[in-house]
């Protein structure tokens, strides 16, 4: 006990005077005199605690009101600055297909991209994602050793969905710390929206593309109607030729006198009416034939195709023409797959087609493959062409069952430029 006199000064309470006593780790009766810690970590944690509810609040109307995932990563990375310090900060979303990610937000200019497919292929993000809890991982880039990346699991349901990676000058990152806490907080928030948000896109995409893939398949509808007409009058077409043809053999007998010029003139417009109604029939059966592999010769080919063309090109004052190397080998397809690629190289081409240019259908043999070159005098802007329309699907699904190469190059003042590559060596199947 102790006798506290009567004077001005104060003293603190009994409570904070007296210490506490503790014992050792071992049993032993020795006491040791420990000090109170004082409240300044936690009004610095509750401090924290209300500025992250904030944060979550102000994020989650951000959600509610944003309509497309880059508007949500901005509002995210706001509020992220405030718990960690980092240089960037983005999702990556892991495609079972391509088995690669890319970022949510369809950057192409993303530099930690190849990053994270690296460590995809290394087996680390299958190790974080068996974790279930973020790891820092070392940057390697040269220019930036102090960064390192701060990479997050992120699941959609109990699926692997993607990571998220923080690139952040932390030197080291302690599980269970306030801020791994409250990061996962605010991904908590933002995850949810942002796979609703690609989910909707791609259902969109899927919409967009069995409209497309409707309106084609009702063209094909009139294209065949067409052609079951067109059959029928062919066949009506024939017999008048075959009569204007006996009928004039008839008078060249008959009238010594009658200008042989006028008759000769009159038995070439037949034939070129018959050789042309007989590469139309020809065409048709190729491609109603069913799809067998065999040996195909790629100049044949053009040769029949540029044949049925070449009207329809002079027609529009467009002149076609065709640089063939011979000897060149034959490639294992079907002579359907090459009037496919042919006519949706032609529906490409075509919407760019201007009068008075012009286009070469040029082959060579180079590299064990044989290479189709198609050069037009026109300029095909590539921002018009969408990579999900049927005709490219179309030209690079039959590229990709011969595994071959498709490019296509534009340039405004020399024109465009049309690669297909035929492989001689496949794998086997």
């Amino acid at each position: 006990m102790r006798v506290i006199k009567n004077t001005a000064q104060s003293y603190s309470s009994f409570s904070n005077s007296l210490q506490h006593l503790t014992r050792r780790g071992d049993r032993r009766a020795n006491l040791r005199l420990i000090k109170i810690d004082s409240d300044v970590n936690i009004e610095e944690n509750n401090g924290l605690y209300n500025q992250t509810f904030l944060s979550l609040y102000q994020l989650q109307q951000k959600c509610n009101e944003a309509v497309d995932v880059r508007s949500i990563m901005e509002s995210f990375r706001k509020e992220l600055k405030k718990v960690i310090s980092f240089k960037n900060a983005e999702f990556f979303i892991y495609d079972e297909k391509s088995q690669s990610f890319s970022s949510v937000e369809n950057d192409e200019n993303s530099k930690n991209e190849d990053f994270i497919n690296n460590l995809y292929s290394e087996e680390i993000i299958d190790w974080i994602w068996e974790s279930r809890k973020p790891k820092l991982i070392p940057d390697n880039n040269e220019s930036e050793r102090v960064l390192n990346n701060l990479i997050f699991p992120i699941y959609n349901g109990k699926q692997n969905w993607g990571v998220f990676s923080v690139l952040t000058p932390l030197p080291k990152f302690v599980q269970g710390q306030i801020e791994e806490k409250i990061i996962t907080l605010l991904l908590g928030t933002i995850v949810p929206k942002v796979q609703v948000l690609i989910q909707k896109n791609e259902l969109a995409a899927v919409y967009n593309e069995l409209q497309i893939t409707q309106s084609k398949l009702s063209n094909d509808f009139k294209l065949a109607a067409i052609g079951e007409l067109t059959s029928g009058i062919f066949e009506e077409i024939i017999s008048p030729l075959q009569v204007i043809m006996s009928y004039t053999e008839f008078l060249q007998k008959e009238y010594e006198d009658i200008d042989t010029a006028v008759i000769d003139s009159i038995k070439k417009q037949v034939t070129h009416i018959k050789n042309l109604i007989n590469r139309v029939v020809k065409f048709a059966e190729a491609n109603g034939e069913g799809i067998k592999i065999s040996s195909c010769s790629l100049n044949e080919a053009l040769t029949e195709f540029h044949k049925l063309t070449s009207s329809s090109f002079k027609a529009n004052s467009y002149e076609s023409v065709l640089d063939l190397e011979e000897g060149i080998p034959t490639i294992l397809s079907n002579q359907n797959y090459i009037n496919q690629l042919l006519i949706n190289i032609l529906s490409l081409i075509k919407p760019f087609i201007k009068p008075n240019g012009g286009i070469l259908f040029q082959t060579r043999y180079a590299n064990e493959n044989v290479v189709l070159k198609i050069v037009t005098t026109d300029f095909i802007d590539l921002s018009m062409i969408n990579e999900k329309d049927l005709g490219i699907k179309i030209i690079r699904n039959i590229i990709k069952r011969h595994e071959g190469g498709f490019q296509l190059k534009a340039d405004p003042n020399s024109g465009s430029v049309i690669i297909l590559s035929f492989p001689l060596k496949r794998k086997l199947r």
